[in-house]
Protein backbone atom coordinates (compact mmCIF):
# COMPACT_ATOMS: atom_id res chain seq x y z
CA UNK A 1 0.00 0.00 0.00
CA UNK A 2 1.55 3.47 -0.71
CA UNK A 3 1.68 6.26 1.84
CA UNK A 4 -0.88 8.13 -0.57
CA UNK A 5 -3.18 5.38 -0.16
CA UNK A 6 -2.74 5.03 3.66
CA UNK A 7 -3.63 8.81 3.84
CA UNK A 8 -6.58 8.82 1.83
CA UNK A 9 -7.73 5.89 3.93
CA UNK A 10 -7.13 7.49 7.46
CA UNK A 11 -9.11 10.74 5.19
CA UNK A 12 -12.28 8.47 4.92
CA UNK A 13 -12.29 7.14 8.63
CA UNK A 14 -11.83 10.82 10.10
CA UNK A 15 -14.65 11.44 7.80
CA UNK A 16 -16.83 9.00 8.81
CA UNK A 17 -15.66 9.75 12.93
CA UNK A 18 -17.20 12.74 11.97
CA UNK A 19 -21.07 11.76 11.04
CA UNK A 20 -21.11 7.64 12.22
CA UNK A 21 -24.31 5.79 11.18
CA UNK A 22 -24.36 2.61 12.86
CA UNK A 23 -26.43 0.36 9.92
CA UNK A 24 -27.49 -3.06 10.50
CA UNK A 25 -27.15 -4.18 6.52
CA UNK A 26 -30.11 -6.92 5.27
CA UNK A 27 -29.30 -8.93 1.95
CA UNK A 28 -31.56 -11.05 0.03
CA UNK A 29 -29.93 -13.87 -2.44
CA UNK A 30 -31.13 -16.35 -5.04
CA UNK A 31 -31.38 -20.06 -4.54
CA UNK A 32 -33.14 -22.69 -6.58
CA UNK A 33 -36.64 -23.07 -6.09
CA UNK A 34 -36.53 -26.79 -6.91
CA UNK A 35 -38.37 -26.66 -10.02
CA UNK A 36 -35.42 -25.41 -12.29
CA UNK A 37 -36.33 -21.69 -11.51
CA UNK A 38 -35.21 -19.23 -8.66
CA UNK A 39 -36.38 -17.35 -6.15
CA UNK A 40 -35.44 -14.71 -4.07
CA UNK A 41 -34.60 -15.32 0.11
CA UNK A 42 -36.50 -13.08 2.30
CA UNK A 43 -33.70 -10.21 3.46
CA UNK A 44 -30.95 -11.84 5.95
CA UNK A 45 -28.65 -9.93 8.15
CA UNK A 46 -25.46 -9.86 7.11
CA UNK A 47 -23.31 -6.96 8.94
CA UNK A 48 -24.94 -6.00 12.63
CA UNK A 49 -22.53 -3.17 13.31
CA UNK A 50 -21.28 -1.42 9.75
CA UNK A 51 -20.17 2.13 11.16
CA UNK A 52 -20.34 4.13 7.93
CA UNK A 53 -21.81 7.45 6.73
CA UNK A 54 -25.22 8.17 5.92
CA UNK A 55 -25.88 11.98 4.88
CA UNK A 56 -28.63 14.00 2.72
CA UNK A 57 -27.51 14.51 -0.92
CA UNK A 58 -27.09 18.27 -1.52
CA UNK A 59 -29.38 20.35 -2.97
CA UNK A 60 -27.75 20.84 -6.41
CA UNK A 61 -27.51 16.97 -6.77
CA UNK A 62 -31.05 16.84 -6.05
CA UNK A 63 -31.40 19.24 -8.73
CA UNK A 64 -29.46 17.18 -11.28
CA UNK A 65 -31.24 14.21 -10.46
CA UNK A 66 -34.46 15.65 -10.89
CA UNK A 67 -33.65 16.78 -14.48
CA UNK A 68 -32.20 13.37 -15.41
CA UNK A 69 -35.61 11.98 -14.41
CA UNK A 70 -37.72 11.02 -11.47
CA UNK A 71 -36.57 10.97 -8.25
CA UNK A 72 -37.33 8.83 -5.18
CA UNK A 73 -38.86 10.84 -2.16
CA UNK A 74 -35.65 10.48 -0.35
CA UNK A 75 -31.87 9.48 -1.38
CA UNK A 76 -28.86 9.70 0.71
CA UNK A 77 -25.22 9.87 -0.07
CA UNK A 78 -23.32 6.58 1.94
CA UNK A 79 -19.21 6.40 2.59
CA UNK A 80 -17.75 3.57 3.93
CA UNK A 81 -14.51 2.09 4.59
CA UNK A 82 -12.59 0.31 1.92
CA UNK A 83 -13.21 -3.03 3.51
CA UNK A 84 -16.99 -2.72 3.72
CA UNK A 85 -19.02 -5.20 2.41
CA UNK A 86 -22.22 -3.24 0.86
CA UNK A 87 -24.03 -4.24 -2.16
CA UNK A 88 -26.35 -3.03 -4.10
CA UNK A 89 -29.59 -3.46 -3.51
CA UNK A 90 -28.41 -4.15 0.15
CA UNK A 91 -31.15 -2.69 2.77
CA UNK A 92 -30.69 -0.88 6.24
CA UNK A 93 -32.81 1.20 8.43
CA UNK A 94 -31.60 5.02 8.95
CA UNK A 95 -33.67 7.37 11.37
CA UNK A 96 -36.07 4.98 11.68
CA UNK A 97 -36.67 4.45 7.37
CA UNK A 98 -35.79 1.83 5.10
CA UNK A 99 -33.66 2.55 2.42
CA UNK A 100 -32.22 0.02 -0.42
CA UNK A 101 -28.42 0.86 -1.94
CA UNK A 102 -28.64 1.61 -5.21
CA UNK A 103 -25.04 1.28 -5.81
CA UNK A 104 -21.73 1.56 -4.35
CA UNK A 105 -18.53 2.61 -5.98
CA UNK A 106 -14.39 2.17 -5.25
CA UNK A 107 -12.61 5.15 -4.52
CA UNK A 108 -9.19 4.75 -5.64
CA UNK A 109 -5.68 5.76 -6.60
CA UNK A 110 -2.95 4.11 -8.11
CA UNK A 111 -5.64 1.21 -8.28
CA UNK A 112 -5.82 0.82 -4.74
CA UNK A 113 -9.18 1.10 -3.08
CA UNK A 114 -9.20 3.72 -0.34
CA UNK A 115 -13.44 3.96 0.17
CA UNK A 116 -16.58 3.55 -0.63
CA UNK A 117 -19.02 5.90 -1.91
CA UNK A 118 -23.15 5.23 -2.96
CA UNK A 119 -26.31 6.18 -2.82
CA UNK A 120 -29.28 4.61 -1.58
CA UNK A 121 -33.27 5.37 -1.94
CA UNK A 122 -36.31 5.15 0.84
CA UNK A 123 -38.29 2.51 0.25
CA UNK A 124 -42.00 1.92 1.48
CA UNK A 125 -42.22 -0.49 3.80
CA UNK A 126 -39.88 -2.31 6.66
CA UNK A 127 -37.30 -5.04 5.88
CA UNK A 128 -39.07 -8.29 5.67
Amino acid sequence: MTSTTRTLRDSIAALIRGNPSVITLYRSTLFDDGMGGQTMSPPAMVSPSLIMRVAEVAPAENMKLTEAGPVPAHIVALTSTYDSDVRTDDLFMWKGKTFKVLFMREMDCEAECYGLHGRAEEVAGGIA
